[in-house]
């Protein structure tokens, strides 16, 4: 038996593992620790060298900066009365495999990158929803640092948690491999998408160009913290959280629409001539 095996069947046994409040209490405080980890690393000058810019970032004086627990505190609450009026479901007893966790990890991570994409993009594109969404506020910065994770309004960020809510009650892997066992991804799954989609959402706002940083770790795949440093600073580039095909693939369309229409405009004006 491996050491996942083991691990769950010791885990589910006890108290914490039915405590309704425990998935969100993970990502909570995940994104906390994310946040100070990279907030010490913004106070040592060792690492001022690993930044897209070499600046003191004026968020970490910011006025509502000592304010950054009222979201985790928001959430949490909200998340206790969804759970009042709609139960949480007692999970699976099933002994996961590694391979699993490993499948639905790396599922939840790319439906997240790609569901977010489109809401971005829309919002960006769109004025009006942009409004509604008030999502100018999370662009309100002129240097990136981990802080602007959760620098947001309440509808924008409402959107996140939406997204990680739809992307955490599916696993096509059960649809594939354990047919007539439902859609629900493995609870030892959540949890550590939790943890890492929050560490990858943090990374990308940190404004850090470091050896550890996924862009710099698969840059063909991953864009991270490098392209949205660039998003950030004109707008209209770059709306993936993590990786790069999307954009990649929407720059080629709007390059080759361009380029159509260009041609077109040339071919109408040689005929007027």
């Amino acid at each position: 038996m491996g050491s996942v095996e083991s691990f769950w069947i010791w885990f589910r046994g006890t108290e914490l593992a039915h405590w309704d409040m425990l998935e969100s209490f993970v990502a909570g405080f995940s994104f906390s620790f994310w946040i100070m980890l990279y907030r010490g690393l913004d106070q040592c000058k060792s690492f001022s060298d690993y930044r897209f810019s070499t600046d003191t970032p004026p968020q970490l004086f910011r006025k509502d900066a000592p304010n950054a627990w009222i979201p985790l505190v928001l959430y949490i609450v909200l998340i206790r009365l969804y759970h009042w009026i709609y139960p949480k479901p007692a999970f699976g007893l099933e002994i996961p495999s590694a391979e699993r966790i490993l499948y639905e990890l790396t599922e939840g991570i790319i439906f997240y990158d790609f569901i977010f994409f489109w809401i971005h993009l829309a919002m960006h594109k769109w004025s009006k929803l942009a409004w509604i969404f008030q999502h100018n506020v999370h662009h309100d910065q002129s240097i990136l640092c981990a802080n602007e994770v959760q620098h947001h309004s309440f509808v924008d960020g409402s959107l996140q948690v939406i997204v990680n809510v739809i992307v955490q009650n599916y696993s096509t892997y059960a649809l594939i491999f354990q047919p007539g066992s439902g859609l629900r991804k493995h609870f030892l799954s959540r949890l550590l998408h939790n943890i890492v989609i929050t560490y990858m959402l943090t990374e990308t706002h940190a404004g850090y160009d470091g050896w550890w940083c996924m862009h710099n770790i698969c840059p063909p795949l991953i864009g991270g913290a490098k392209l949205h440093e660039v998003h950030h600073k004109v707008g209209n580039r770059f709306y993936q959280p993590f990786f790069r095909y999307l954009d990649q693939t929407w720059e080629f369309c709007w390059a080759s629409s361009a380029s159509a229409s260009a041609s077109a405009g040339t071919g109408c004006q040689k005929k007027r001539e």
